[in-house]
């Protein structure tokens, strides 16, 4: 497990909005697919969802609920945002090969142009590190690795404005 160290600007800790944890099963019902703006009121950009068994041994080895993980391909750093704003409160992340074993996973979290929050920590091809956070009011998070491997992410957690009780962006067994 890797713990938050760094939000900047904070005062005080801000209850999230309503919480919802995102495991990226009922994104598709194919092997893969690009996670549509819309999931979990969020906007996505250069994040996928895979079933991890067509995906190969370390999505499977970084799977925590379920059979589907979001991941990062192509190189480009993984965005997800929301006008309004949005609190990431964790995650638990991997990498998709085992050639990418000890690849360095970097987290960014920014209100405007203003980066308030940043983490970098190691990820490993044979189980997920979870990541907890509380980066509040952020309208934007960047998910970089480094030498540009695939990174896993499952069960991420994240509190959006708005009344009413926790959810899931899982809809359950399809």
């Amino acid at each position: 497990m890797r713990l938050s160290t760094i939000v900047l600007g904070e005062t005080s800790v801000k209850p999230p909005g309503r919480r919802t944890t995102i495991d990226f099963e009922s994104i598709t019902g194919t092997p893969m697919a690009k996670i549509p703006s819309g999931v979990a009121r969020l906007d996505w950009f250069y994040l996928n969802a895979i079933d991890a068994v067509t995906g190969g041994d370390a999505y499977t080895n970084n799977v925590t609920s379920g059979r589907y993980v979001g991941y990062g391909s192509s190189g480009h750093p993984a965005t997800i945002s929301r006008a309004g704003g949005f609190d990431f409160l964790g995650a638990s992340f991997g990498v998709g090969s085992r050639d990418g074993e000890g690849e360095t996973l970097r987290i960014q979290a920014f209100r405007g142009d203003a980066a308030v929050a940043e983490d970098e920590f190691r990820l490993s091809s044979l189980g997920p590190v979870r990541f907890d956070a509380a980066f509040h009011r952020i309208d934007r998070l960047v998910l970089t690795t480094r030498h540009y491997w695939q990174l896993v992410v499952d069960d991420m957690e994240v509190g959006v404005p708005g009344d009413g009780p926790a959810s899931a962006a899982s809809t359950g067994p399809r």
